[in-house]
């Protein structure tokens, strides 16, 4: 099953962390990376 690359959202940190957590929960092999709101280069 495909899921996204990347999600951009703007809600706070810790209700971030919640969510994440929740999901971390519910799919134990997921993988997730939270940034700093700093853009990084595409990979060419």
């Amino acid at each position: 099953m495909a899921a996204l690359a990347r999600l951009d959202v703007d809600i706070p940190r810790s209700e971030l962390l919640n969510l994440s957590a929740g999901l971390a929960f519910l799919y134990p092999d997921a993988e997730v990376q939270l940034g700093n709101g700093e853009d990084e280069a595409p990979a060419a």
